[in-house]
């Protein structure tokens, strides 16, 4: 497609703030303006990435949040989430659990903790969860295809609990401690007393044991939560905590016939014990199975993106086209302003609601192992990530400027250094304090907290590449 350009001559310009003066020996990439002109150029072009589908069956599935639930959407296809997860004993407690006498206790449960906005599909729908005790050891690379069989006990069943995730079933939890209560529901499974009791004593017989998450693991190697009973439902759980109920006595007087006696009152307590953190290893159990319609869609040259797993996308990045566009403008002296992408993307049509990923990794293929496994974040030298703008339908990458400026220095482009991949993530952010108003990416996930169907339009992609270029007087 023929560019669209936009030159702004500026005639006899003198030095600016932000550039530094010109010397013989000029670089092509940024540098000094002198007398002369300028011209700024702004390139809008389209381009064909060339995408092609890659089918990802198994990845990094320790979001750090917790999936459970069955769907089964015709344009989607099936998913089945389970989770194993390990648990932390808190460091900080109210009281300690040595000071509680074991006749006190009065009960025990595992409250699991529900994102309001988490739920894809019916919530009305009746759904049943079962509770195992591990029996050994996770596995530190654990994956999405983990099968949880031979790490627990069928037979030992800690609990069962059916629900339905709406409003008015669920009820708040005092001691689920989450900053922003109203964004979570609550729902809290009872366990026999024997399990709290059971902690307790070896808490009190060896308090070394729950001083560390790595010596806890050795005496409590987790759970296995799956969903039982109930289809038509994803859930995605904020995470789950460990609560003993007990009742301390207190003195209180009573006049009873001008006689004043003293009795001891039992007045109600709790405490979380354990919860999941992200200091400990969690990982969901995800099994998906891509429709036919997707399988399709793809065979007929389209570009579709699903999560969590089934297909990510590989394309070539036209940096070559853009440098050699840049090199034939003819100028002693230039300064690369801008590059940025669009990628228009929308959902795939469906009848379950199903939207597009919200945020979205652009990376060199070569890298994306090592990003994920080493917890690494968007560089914007070879991985970018973009916020979806549902305004105008699309993906924007905005900061490659860093990128094709290496590109240039370096000279020689290689394969590795334009084959990059699409890939849907999670992005989160820490304002940096409650008065601070820009926002730092603090960790970049593989998406894992929703099924999503994102349709990239990757043959009509733009790339729009701004410098300025002087003519020496």
């Amino acid at each position: 497609m023929k560019p669209s350009r936009i030159f702004l001559p500026l005639a006899s310009i003198i030095v600016s703030a932000g550039f530094v003066s010109c010397e013989d020996d000029v670089s092509g990439i940024g540098g000094s303006i002198s007398s002369g002109e300028v011209t700024i150029t702004v390139d809008s072009l389209s381009y064909d990435l060339k995408a092609v589908a890659v089918e990802n069956k198994k990845f990094d599935s320790r979001s750090g949040n917790l999936m459970l639930g069955n769907i089964d959407v015709p344009e989607y296809g099936k998913l089945k989430c389970s989770f194993v997860t390990r648990l932390m004993c808190l460091s900080s407690l109210p009281e300690r659990l040595d000071t509680i006498p074991m006749e006190r206790i009065d009960s025990c449960k595992f409250v699991f903790g529900f994102y309001r906005g988490g739920l894809t599909g019916d919530s009305l729908a009746p759904q049943q969860l079962e509770v195992y005790n591990l029996s050994k050891q996770l596995p530190n690379d654990i994956s999405n295809d983990f099968d949880p069989e031979g790490y627990y006990n069928p037979s030992d069943l800690v609990g069962s609990k059916n629900y339905t995730v709406t409003n008015r079933n669920l009820s708040s939890d005092s001691l689920f401690n989450i900053a922003n209560k109203s964004s979570y529901k609550t729902i809290g499974m009872s366990v026999p007393l024997e399990h709290g009791k059971r902690l307790l004593k070896a808490y009190k017989d060896t308090p070394e044991t729950f001083q560390w998450p790595q010596t806890f693991a050795q005496y409590f190697p987790g759970l296995y939560v799956e969903s039982s009973f109930g289809k038509g439902l994803i859930a995605n759980l904020a995470g789950i905590n460990f609560n003993i109920y007990y009742h301390n006595l207190e003195k209180t007087t009573q006049v009873e016939d001008g006689d004043t006696t003293t009795v001891m009152k039992p007045s109600p307590a709790s405490v979380t014990v354990l919860t999941t953190a992200p200091e400990v290893l969690s990982s969901n159990n995800i099994s998906y199975e891509v429709s036919d319609k997707i399988r399709e869609m793809i065979a007929e040259g389209k570009t579709i993106i699903t999560t969590p797993g089934g297909f990510t996308t590989r394309f070539t990045f036209p940096a070559k086209k853009i440098i050699e566009d840049y090199k034939d403008k003819g100028h002693n002296l230039s300064i690369i302003s801008n590059l940025t992408m669009n990628v228009p993307a929308k959902a795939v049509d469906n009848d379950f609601g199903l939207g597009v990923a919200p945020y979205m990794l652009m990376i060199k293929t070569s890298e994306i192992d090592d990003f994920f496994s080493k917890g690494r974040l968007p560089d914007n030298k070879t991985s970018f990530s973009s916020t979806y703008d549902y305004t105008n339908g699309r993906y924007r990458f905005n900061a490659l400027r860093e990128y094709i400026l290496n590109l240039i220095k370096k000279g020689e482009i290689e394969d590795d250094d334009v084959d990059f991949s699409f890939v849907p993530v999670y992005i989160g952010y820490d304002n940096g304090g409650q008065n601070d108003t820009q926002s730092f990416v603090t960790k970049c996930l593989p998406y894992t907290f929703a099924p999503t169907m994102t349709e990239l339009d990757t043959k009509n992609s733009t790339i729009i590449f701004s410098f300025s270029s002087q003519l020496i007087e």
